[in-house]
């Protein structure tokens, strides 16, 4: 079971992210969860991404396939430029 509590994590966050939703609608979509388990999520992927790196750009590239953007472009354009995203 813990093997999908990161992932569902990212998903509410990136959803929160990328969309207009509110926490509640967000909660519904993602099994009628608390509007305060979404908070929780965003904020402790909020914190994760800004002490690893990695992850921040795994989640940085998943937003960006998300939106249909060009990472050649995105990146520079958006400022989303990472190390780990300049091998690809």
């Amino acid at each position: 079971m813990r093997a999908y509590v990161l992932p569902r994590q990212i998903a509410m966050h990136v959803a929160r992210r990328l969309t207009g939703a509110t926490l509640e609608e967000i909660g519904r979509e993602f099994g009628h969860r608390h509007h305060t388990t979404i908070m929780h999520s965003i904020r402790k992927i909020g914190e994760m991404r800004r002490s690893d790196g990695a992850l921040d750009c795994a989640i940085r590239r998943l937003m960006d396939a998300a939106l249909g953007l060009r990472l050649s472009l995105s990146r520079t354009n958006l400022g989303l430029r990472c190390p780990a995203m300049e091998d690809s």
